[in-house]
């Protein structure tokens, strides 16, 4: 009797097996694949090359210092998580050191930091922690570990914070503060790396500046940004230069150097006048608004600007995955077979692609509770991203109201420009995030901040949004959206500096 139920399995499995097989195969015949929104996860993906050729991922860049983290006075705050006069600091030495704050547990709290809302006490592995007030250990260090643990001479309860590097031995008495910060990584000074997309053999998916490889240049200089080295140095008498300061877009991500829009606008101005220059600082370890205003304190200020134009993002402001380009591979499955993941990511990608027209996506975004951020906004280092950083919480208009204020000190004229997501653009498309670019604007004429607004250029400007990506595993502006998005940019930037 088991056997004959055995068999029949085994014949039904096989028969399934069989139809399936048949099914894919004529699919594929009567069916040839066209490149897609619907298959960009199963073909495509992007990786990095260091300069001698040899893929790598962020880790091993990191290893390798590739990529190097910012400099701690940059970091934002996130939390203050102890604060009391009953510390210790402990040194043991072993292989590696052990290296520990320590404080009755009570003392220990993490307020909501805007990216999770902590059951308890905690500190997040790997994130830059800060210690005043003691005698010898005052500075940053990176969290390594948290643990609750019983004393067993007295059956307190302690909070134990494992740092490195090594703390000195400390008797407790001090008043010490430890507040967490947000780690950011930037690009190492003088190396070049290139950007790949795998996937891009069909013809019309390779732009033409792609390499053999599929691969984009990136060229960093001395300073850690995609830039020329002449454009940092001391200002030259009758030079006008123009910091950028922008995530990815500004970056160029996908695109050569010289098809990014501050390049652009530079070559558009320089023939009116040939002492303009611009200052790509795209992406250097800077990519939230806050982290602008920061980095525009501490580095970017030091390249003696006549203007600064911020260039956002709408996931600068909003919750998001942070998937404007795929890297990882999908399931075998889906790799596999053309029905399903025709049927089931072109279902998906339809969905998140082509928002609901009656729906208000923005302000959906903007009513997430806190609980929710960490489905939508990376809470571990190095992003530590939440309400507090984003629009609803106010962190973009503080951030944009500090690099105003400090221009206003050095008589320096200060612009935003807003870029939209590159969907809902084509020819009888809704776009969703139209209101997002209104408050932005209605914000930046009350500050009295000089405002651009590119969703007018590009708003049915194409047939489909996907004309405007970098390729369909990639929706980065490609060089076509940088050139598109240059008059307007050259305009504004022509007006700041008449100012």
């Amino acid at each position: 009797m088991k056997n004959r139920i055995l068999s029949r399995l085994v014949l039904s499995a096989a028969s399934t097996a069989l139809f399936f097989g048949v099914a894919e195969f004529a699919y594929r015949a009567l069916a040839p694949e066209e490149i897609d929104e619907k298959n960009l996860h199963s073909r495509f993906r992007i990786y990095y090359q260091d300069e001698e050729r040899e893929t790598i991922d962020a880790a091993a860049a990191s290893r390798r210092g590739l990529i190097r983290p910012v400099a701690d006075r940059e970091l934002i705050q996130t939390a203050v998580v102890l604060e009391s006069a009953a510390v210790g600091f402990i040194h043991r030495p072993g292989t590696p050191p052990v290296s520990t704050i320590v404080a009755p547990k009570s003392a220990w709290t993490r307020p909501d930091i805007g990216s999770y809302v902590w059951s308890g006490p905690t500190v997040i592995q790997g994130e830059r922690v800060q210690v005043r007030g003691s005698t010898r250990n005052d500075g940053f260090r990176t969290a390594v570990g948290f643990d609750f643990v019983t004393d067993p001479e007295t059956g307190e309860e302690l909070g134990v914070l494992r740092v490195v590097p090594p703390v000195t031995d400390e008797e407790p008495g001090a008043q010490v503060l430890v507040t967490t910060h947000r780690a950011r990584m930037t690009w190492a000074p003088s190396q070049t790396f290139y950007l790949c997309y795998s996937g891009l053999e069909q013809d019309g998916q390779r732009a033409a500046y792609f390499d053999e490889h599929g691969c984009v240049p990136c060229e960093i200089n001395s300073e850690g940004l995609r830039e020329r080295e002449e454009v940092i140095g001391p200002k030259p008498d009758g030079e006008k230069r123009v910091v950028c300061i922008g995530d990815s877009f500004t970056f160029g991500w996908g695109v050569r150097v010289e098809d990014a829009w501050p390049r652009l606008v530079e070559q558009e101005l320089r023939n009116e006048d040939p002492g303009i220059r611009t200052v790509n600082c795209g992406a250097a370890g800077a990519i939230y608004v806050d982290e602008y205003a920061s980095a525009l304190e501490h580095r970017f200020g030091r390249y003696q600007p006549d203007a600064v134009v911020v260039s956002l993002c709408l996931n600068d402001l909003i919750p998001s995955s942070n998937s404007l380009a795929h890297a990882e591979p999908p399931p075998l499955l889906l790799r596999s077979s053309r029905i399903l993941r025709d049927l089931l990511q072109g279902y998906a990608l339809s969905a998140s692609l082509h928002i609901d027209p009656d729906r208000d996506l923005v302000q959906d975004l903007l009513d997430l509770p806190d609980e929710s951020y960490p489905a939508w906004a990376t809470a571990l280092p190095p992003n530590s991203v939440g309400r507090s950083t984003l629009w609803p919480g106010g962190g973009p208009q503080t951030g944009l109201r500090r690099m105003r204020d400090w221009c206003a000190e050095r008589n320096i004229p200060f612009g935003v420009v807003i870029w939209p997501y590159f969907q809902g653009l084509g020819s009888g498309e809704t776009y969703p995030f139209r209101s997002l670019h209104r408050a932005v604007g209605d914000f930046c004429g009350n500050e009295g901040i000089p405002f651009l607004d590119l969703l007018p250029a590009f708003e049915g400007s194409v047939e489909r949004s996907s004309d405007l990506w970098v390729c369909v595993a990639d929706y980065h502006g490609n060089e076509v959206a940088q050139r598109h998005a240059e008059p307007q940019l050259t305009a504004f930037v022509r007006d700041l500096l008449a100012r």
